[in-house]
């Protein structure tokens, strides 16, 4: 019963972090729509594309929001097995990982388009906003990756000792 308790347990955990992670990333991505399509309106030259790279760049996180958040929803927890349980909480540590080295190359992107800016060409001001923005996005992307994947493995560390118990 110790065992099926702390399995249960791993598999809640791990979904109601996911859970949260994806409501903390959906609310940011909603407010820098809202503003970044507002400021956006608002500015000029290399701050307009500043705003607008922010808003269109959380168009897709707030779908990756959503479709996190229904996934963790749907995902049934007292039917999974040890492996089962398992290999879900060491899948989602890896996606978490693979996700941070995306967000380095999406900083990395950025500071690329920043370089691309000093050409004097007529997008000059649009590299340049894409580009700080990408940076600024990547960077929170990069923290928020870091953080829920070491959450993550906090939650395995636990559970899996609680599991060697009951053997």
């Amino acid at each position: 019963m110790l065992l099926l308790d702390s399995l249960v347990t791993l598999n809640l955990a791990r979904l109601n972090l996911n859970q949260q992670g994806m409501m903390l990333l959906g609310t940011w991505a909603f407010f820098n729509i809202i503003i970044g399509f507002w400021k956006a309106r608002k500015s000029e030259g290399a701050s307009r594309y500043f705003w607008q790279m922010n808003a269109y760049w959380n168009i897709v996180n707030i779908v990756l929001a959503a479709g996190g958040y229904w996934n963790a929803l749907q995902t049934g927890v007292s039917l999974m097995n040890l492996r089962e349980s398992v290999a879900a909480q060491y899948g989602i540590e890896k996606i978490y990982l693979f996700n941070a080295a995306l967000d380095v190359a999406y900083i990395m992107g950025g500071f690329y388009l920043i370089e691309r800016a000093r050409r004097n060409d007529s997008n000059s001001l649009r590299w340049e906003g894409f580009g700080k923005a990408i940076i600024l996005q990547g960077a929170w992307l990069m923290v928020f990756d870091w953080v829920m994947w070491w959450l993550q493995t906090d939650i395995t560390t636990k559970i899996l000792s609680k599991i060697e118990v009951a053997f």
